[in-house]
């Protein structure tokens, strides 16, 4: 089988780094470093080297020696909550001599958090990020991930890879973050299930607004992000960090009895998906993406990989449990009588209710390139709830 072009085009690429401890960043920093010639992959850590060793001890123990070994790595030490990010002069000179490609991948996907705590986490690392980025002559590629769930406004249907806007948003987005950093509580923030979800709609919308900003930028969407189907191991994926485990966690633990979901408008009871995509594919999809120069915004969803429901879920949920257990699992009941409460679980993560369709078409051409970037396991993988 012959090498894939995009192959040869990460030999030449000096890339920085962001989140590289998270699920999605130790990913890409495995498929970087090991599956890719990439040339130099500068990492930011926001304690220490040891720190970033520990936690990739935890997450990716028999492929820590191998990512180390290709000896691309380079620690800089700095805080993507801080002012140019923390970093030392000596440090950004690095940087500026050497980086050809920018990769923001931190984040704090804490679903509980406020929109100001969200926007401290998610909003301003950005507009850091793009103020360091200005200052690197040899940048050629930018890209940021974002979420699909920035839409989670919409009604049900077709979302596609664009921005919408949605009531109460200001037209000048930066004075919009001026009152949210002043701690007032905007009705926009309302249009969102999460603060979370606004915090990363505000990121999108001060991005592509700014006139100042002097360089494209890509923008991914994860859905919901699930566990690897290969790499950088099968079910690779920190639990904290996927969602579908952390609520089928709660769900094992609530004990017996019924709990309510509510079905969209439309559809048969429980047959919504609930869109879950894995992690070591959203990587691909970024990759690919990043080779082509693709800029704007492009979505890493079910479409691409296998469509389950409610319903699906559910059933899966409960065939993860020992036969002792299945006595004190919760019973699902989908209705759409909206007079009965829906479960706390249900309604806090509010996606179980919903029939959005996300639109994934600017990805479709891929779904059989080969190689270390392949999309061509869809419909293949596992779909695991509990680990």
């Amino acid at each position: 089988m012959e090498t894939p072009d995009y192959v040869d085009w990460f030999s030449n690429q000096v890339i920085f780094i962001t989140g590289a401890t998270g699920s999605l960043g130790a990913c890409l920093l495995y498929k970087l470093s090991v599956k890719l010639s990439t040339r130099k992959i500068f990492v930011l850590s926001r304690r220490s080297r040891e720190k970033s060793l520990q936690t990739w001890k935890r997450t990716i123990p028999q492929q820590l020696d191998q990512v180390l070994d290709t000896n691309k790595l380079q620690f800089v030490m700095g805080d993507v909550t801080k002012p140019n990010l923390g970093l030392s002069s000596s440090d950004v000179a690095l940087l500026i001599s050497e980086v050809t490609v920018v990769l923001h991948a931190a984040g704090n996907i804490n679903l509980a958090n406020e929109a100001y705590d969200a926007v401290i986490a998610n909003t301003l690392p950005a507009l850091e990020m793009t103020k360091m980025a200005e200052n690197l002559p040899k940048l050629t590629r930018f890209v940021i991930l974002s979420s699909a769930y920035v839409n989670a406004f919409l009604p049900d249907g077709p979302v596609f890879e664009r921005l919408y806007e949605t009531k109460g948003q200001m037209a000048d987005p930066f004075a919009e973050l001026d009152l949210v950093m002043a701690r007032e509580k905007l009705p926009v923030m309302d249009e969102f299930p999460w603060g979370y979800a606004y915090a990363k709609h505000l990121m999108e919308r001060l991005l592509l607004w700014d006139p100042r900003r002097k360089f494209p930028i890509l923008f991914i969407r994860p859905t919901l992000i699930g566990p690897a189907i290969n790499q950088p191991y099968p079910l690779y994926g920190p639990d904290q960090s996927i969602p579908l485990n952390t609520l089928a966690r709660l769900y094992a633990q609530s004990g017996g009895g019924t709990r309510v979901w509510y079905s969209p408008t439309g559809r048969d009871a429980g047959s919504n998906i609930i869109d879950e995509i894995p992690v070591d594919l959203v990587s691909n999809i970024l990759l690919l993406h990043m080779v082509e120069g693709s800029t704007g915004i492009v979505h890493a969803g079910a479409q691409l990989y296998n469509c389950r429901s409610a319903r699906d879920f559910t059933e899966l949920l409960r065939s993860n449990l020992s036969p002792s257990s299945q006595s004190d699992f919760p019973h699902f009941a989908f209705t759409h009588d909206r007079s009965i409460p829906q479960c706390a679980l249900a309604d806090f993560y509010h996606i179980g209710s919903r029939d959005w369709n996300f639109d994934c078409s600017r990805s479709e051409r891929w779904r059989h390139t080969d190689g270390p970037l392949s999309l061509s396991l869809i419909n293949e993988g596992p779909f695991i709830l509990i680990r």
